[in-house]
């Protein structure tokens, strides 16, 4: 009977590990579909109220390129780790709140749409481990990511993102720090070349 006994306890033992094991498999799977799914209804969301309170960049260049300074975004989703404005290493969006956003909208003139490549002016420090940084970008109906990858630089440094899309008018550009952590994302401007 005691050998019963032994067999049924290991059988308990494996059901309950293996079930353990599936909810939290599951609760990360609900987590990264949450995180996506209400970024994408608060960029929804914003769509509409964000033309009265971003203010519309027309900073093209002589290159056609559009250069926007950080500090120019509207804040949302912030927390007690995120704001946009003056710090010591100057004026910057910084994002530490997982969630937190920072929005932009961008004029682009009639016969200008088209594939443009972008890049970030970041700061990274080295002393937070790969991924603590990470940011997704939301660019009207599209989807990017900065995927960090930690750098004792400790100072500014240029990022490239890829090739995007730009429509004519109105274009909408979202920042948002996927995950709370230690380190924040922290952003001094961004750049929009055309690709020839």
């Amino acid at each position: 009977m005691k050998r019963k006994h032994k067999i049924i306890v290991i059988w308990m033992i494996v059901v309950g590990f293996s079930l353990l094991t599936w909810l939290v498999i599951n609760k990360n799977k609900k987590t990264t579909t949450t995180n996506a799914t209400k970024a994408k209804n608060f960029q929804n969301s914003q769509e509409v109220n964000n033309k009265e309170q971003v203010p519309l960049l027309n900073q093209s260049q002589d290159d056609g390129s559009f250069y926007i300074e950080a500090e120019t975004g509207k804040l949302y989703k912030a927390g007690e780790y995120s704001h946009v404005g003056a710090s010591s290493r100057g004026a910057e969006a910084y994002l530490g709140d997982g969630g937190a956003t920072v929005s932009y909208l961008i004029n682009v003139p009639q016969g200008k749409e088209g594939e443009y490549d972008l890049k970030i002016k970041i700061f990274d420090d080295g002393k937070h481990p790969d991924g603590t940084r990470n940011a997704t970008i939301y660019l009207n109906d599209n989807q990017y990511h900065y995927n960090h990858i930690s750098k004792a630089i400790n100072n500014w440094f240029w990022e490239d993102i890829g090739s995007v899309k730009l429509k004519a008018g109105t274009n909408e550009i979202i920042f948002m720090k996927d995950a709370s952590t230690p380190g924040a994302f922290v952003m001094d401007a961004f750049k929009l070349t055309p690709i020839n």
